[in-house]
């Protein structure tokens, strides 16, 4: 086993501590980087420094179980697999307290990808480094959604070779009050930057493949959650609207027939409404995505 860490220009002692472990234990090294980088320049850094067949990313805060390891390189050893799904638990404070499950059952996990029905997280494959290396790991201009556009490309290389497996969990996704980001807009803005940047890279793919209203799923499930903080007094009216600009590229809305756009702005006086009416917005969803 190799454990590499990458601090991402953190002043808070991390670096201190993260060294005092690899001093005393040879599988650990830490890359500490000056200035930061983002997520993904950080992942990308630990694939080019890994030297073990199979990789597994894992944040700061989240966990994996003590089985983990020892079984996906099981599922991995001899499968020819490029890279393999196990089931993901979400907790708050300690596994176990909060009872979501996340197991990747997908009849067609690139459609639910693209249409932002995400069949797994970042910390739930295991990957064969060569593959990883291949398509090029992470897309560093994805400052979010980074994780998504990465398993629809890796679902697009022909005749890529993968498993899902509806196994105990092992591994615990973190979803705890403390972590959430107290600038919303800058965090909206990113996520709206990104889903648009997500529509216009697999545009042809979706095209090809007669599925391309389905990524308008990623721009409602998006609009969505600027809609939220609208409500909730998070953002006021004015920076909603910045939002949208951003949200609704002219490119997008040039593409868009007349019929999704209202769709869309239903979706807006819905969602401030002080009420709302359960399977309202999934079926808003299923008219947005529908067609070709």
């Amino acid at each position: 086993m190799e454990l590499i860490l990458v601090d991402d220009a953190s002043t808070d002692g991390t670096v201190d501590l993260l060294r005092s472990f690899a001093a005393v234990d040879g599988r650990i090294s830490v890359t500490a980087l000056p200035t930061n980088h983002g997520a993904n320049h950080c992942r990308n850094l630990g694939i080019a420094r890994a030297r073990g067949q199979c990789i597994i990313f894992l944040d700061a805060d989240d966990l994996l179980a003590p089985h983990c390891l020892e079984r996906r390189l099981a599922m991995m050893e001899g499968s020819g697999l490029q890279f393999s799904v196990s089931t993901m638990e979400v907790f708050r404070v300690r596994p176990g307290d909060h009872g979501q499950r996340w197991v990747p059952f997908s009849r067609d996990p690139l459609s639910d990808f693209f249409m932002h029905r995400l069949p797994w997280q970042t910390m739930q494959p295991i990957w064969d480094r060569a593959f990883l290396q291949q398509i090029g790991g992470f897309d560093e201009a994805f400052s979010r959604h980074q994780d998504v556009e990465m398993h629809t490309r890796a679902l697009l290389s022909p005749g890529v070779r993968f498993r899902m497996h509806d196994t105990e969990p092992d591994c615990h996704y973190r979803i705890a009050e403390e972590r959430k980001v107290i600038d919303p807009q800058r965090l909206l803005s990113s996520f709206a930057a990104s889903a648009v940047l997500y529509c216009t890279k697999f545009s042809d793919d979706a095209a090809r493949l007669r599925r391309r209203s389905m990524l308008l799923g990623i721009i409602h499930r998006t609009y969505l959650q600027m809609l939220l903080y609208a409500k909730l007094g998070r953002i006021n009216r004015g920076t909603l609207a910045e939002l949208e600009e951003v949200l609704f590229a002219p490119a997008l809305r040039a593409a868009l027939p007349a019929y999704k756009w209202w769709l869309l702005r239903l979706t807006r006086w819905y969602n401030l409404l002080p009420f709302r009416l359960p399977g309202v917005n999934l079926l808003l969803f299923r008219l947005i995505i529908q067609g070709r």
